[in-house]
C-alpha cells in the first residue's frame, strides 16, 4: 500500500510539472501556475486510469506471443501514453483556445518521457504491477 501511495504522489507531481511547462509555454491569462498544474495533472492521472483497461488488454494479448515485458511495454505504452497526453492537450485547448504548434510537439515528447520516468519510479518502489494503469 505504501508503494502505491508513493507511486500516485510521484505521478501527480510529475504530471503537474509537465502541465506547468505547458502553462509557461502559453502564459494563460488569469490562471495561477499551481492551480493550473495540479488541476490538469490530476486530470491526466484520471485519463491514464481510463486508458488502463485497453492498455492491460493489449499487454495481455502481446504476452501470449512470449515477448519480453520490456518489448511489450515499448510497443504498448508509447502510443497509449502519447494518446493520453494528446487527449489532455485537446481538453486544455478547448478551455484555453490555443492551437497546435511546434511547442506542443516538444511538450508531448517531454510528457511521454515524463510518463516513462514515473513508470521507472513504480519499478523502483516495488509498485511495478500498477505502472500500466495511469
Amino acid at each position: 500500500m505504501f508503494a502505491f501511495l508513493i507511486y500516485l504522489a510521484c505521478k501527480v507531481i510529475i504530471y503537474s510539472g509537465v502541465c506547468a511547462l505547458l502553462r509557461n509555454f502559453y502564459q494563460f491569462p488569469k490562471t495561477s501556475l499551481i492551480e493550473f498544474s495540479v488541476k490538469w495533472g490530476t486530470l491526466r492521472l484520471l485519463i491514464g486510469i481510463l486508458f488502463s483497461i485497453p492498455i492491460l488488454m493489449t499487454f495481455a494479448i502481446l504476452k501470449l506471443d512470449n515477448l519480453p515485458d520490456w518489448q511489450i511495454g515499448a510497443i504498448v505504452l508509447t502510443p497509449y501514453r502519447f494518446l493520453e497526453w494528446a487527449v489532455l492537450f485537446w481538453l486544455i485547448k478547448r478551455k484555453h483556445d490555443i492551437s497546435w504548434n511546434n511547442k506542443i510537439t516538444v511538450w508531448l515528447l517531454i510528457a511521454v518521457c515524463a510518463s516513462f520516468i514515473s513508470d521507472v519510479i513504480a519499478l523502483l518502489t516495488g509498485a511495478n504491477n500498477i505502472k500500466l494503469w495511469c
